[in-house]
Parts: C-alpha cells; structure tokens; sequence
C-alpha cells in the first residue's frame, strides 16, 4: 500500500533487504544488511516485580543484562514523573536484582498508586509495573 501524505514505512523482507517508501512514492533501498543482532543488542530482560502490590514493604526486580553496557533503572509514577533512580551504572553481563523500598529520592514513602521501573540500556526500554498499596 502506498503510505498517506507524510507518512514513511520500512519494509524489511529479510536481512539483505530493505526499503524506505515515502508520501511521494519515492523508495530508498538498503541491501546485504548485516550484523542485524547487534542492532538490538545488549538488552536487559526484566521479570514482574514482586510482590505486587507493594505494601508495607518494598518490591524487588529481577532482570538480566545479555551484554556488558551502560543500564538504568528509574521508578516513575503513573503521570510520568521521576520518583527514584535505582541503578545508573555500566553493568556486566550477567542476572541481577534490585530493591525499591517505596520512597522517592528525597526518603520519603511514595503515595498509594501505580508505579513503573523502566530498564534503559543501549536503546533498550523495558517496564514493569508495580502498584504501591498500604
């Protein structure tokens, strides 16, 4: 299909090629594409915090880094705002956990709500959700 004005589509049909359609029908092609693991690599695989909901205690995540890099790990609040930065750091690779204890970068206990630790690393963002209830 021919994409509306403005819009742009990838076609991607197998590794070695590629194509780049435009509003103007205009095709800009990419061939013998190679190294396309290393694209989506390093990445961290996340699990579901635990327990959930979080109440008197804190909720710990487990994730996994497939590839010595640069990761971060933040809790945001439901309306997108920063709470805590957990982990800012060049981790090996390996599995890992970290603990959240509920309170913001001030100390102090974060109200009852829905909460996400978003796992950055090297073009990577993974969420996971966690609801404090107390």
């Amino acid at each position: 299909s021919t994409p509306a004005a403005g819009d742009r589509s990838l076609v991607v049909t197998d590794t070695r090629a590629m194509a780049l359609r435009t509003s103007g029908n205009a095709v800009f092609s990419i061939c013998d594409v190679t190294g396309v693991g290393d694209v989506f690599e390093p990445r961290a695989i996340l699990t579901p915090m635990f327990p959930n909901p979080m109440r008197t205690s804190g909720s710990t995540l487990r994730y996994q880094v497939e590839r010595t890099g640069p990761v971060s790990i933040e809790v945001y609040n439901a309306t997108g705002r920063l709470q805590r930065t957990l982990v800012d750091q060049v981790m090996p690779q390996g599995s890992f956990e970290i603990y959240w204890d509920g309170r913001n970068r001030k100390g102090v206990l974060v109200p009852n709500g829905v909460y996400y630790a978003l796992v950055k690393q090297t073009g990577v963002r993974e969420s996971s959700r966690v609801t404090v209830l107390r």
